[in-house]
């Protein structure tokens, strides 16, 4: 999402390379409120190619606050699964993804809806919370490039959130427990 403030032409050029190969997916994540608050028209250029929509909970309130929809994570998967893409892009199911925290995600793939639930963790074993959306990210792009479930890939994701929660900034360290 963050490349949205410098170079939309770079993201529209992979996005339509993606868009023409049934293998090949392109993933985006919502990243920061203020990308939807001052960086709509680059996101609405943007998002017609995306496959895969990632987000937190206060993402996804503002990404709902500029499109005018209400405001809830199962709002903002609908409004992502549903948009239209270009005529030219191979029309592949999509997904959106929005967590919040140690509450249940949310989750929509094509038309199918749900959520799911977030193991509890140690509140004393958190360190940082600086990049555990993207260690999210990474688990479940990892486990879903493998074709694993939607399931398996989220709890993936999940499991690699929960290891960077426990790190002292985004730190991989040793991964013996992957």
């Amino acid at each position: 999402g963050y490349f949205l403030t410098s170079d939309v032409d770079t993201i529209l050029r992979v996005a339509a390379l993606s868009g023409k190969n049934e293998e090949k997916l392109m993933a985006f994540n919502l990243s920061a409120p203020f990308l939807s608050e001052f960086f709509t028209k680059q996101m609405e250029q943007v998002l017609p190619y995306v496959d895969i929509l990632f987000g937190n909970r206060e993402e996804a309130s503002a990404f709902a606050k500029s499109k005018k929809i209400e405001d809830s994570a199962e709002a903002v998967c609908n409004y992502f699964c549903n948009l239209k893409r270009p005529d030219e892009m191979i029309h592949k199911q999509r997904i959106a993804i929005i967590t919040n925290g140690k509450s249940a995600i949310v989750y929509q793939s094509g038309q199918t809806k749900g959520t799911y639930t977030v193991s509890p963790m140690d509140h004393q074993s958190i360190v940082d919370t600086n990049g555990a959306g993207d260690g999210f990210v990474a688990g479940f792009l990892y486990q879903f490039q493998q074709n694993k479930s939607l399931d398996d890939s989220i709890e993936m994701g999940i499991k690699c959130a929960k290891y960077v929660l426990r790190q002292s900034g985004f730190s991989l360290g040793d991964r013996d427990q992957f």
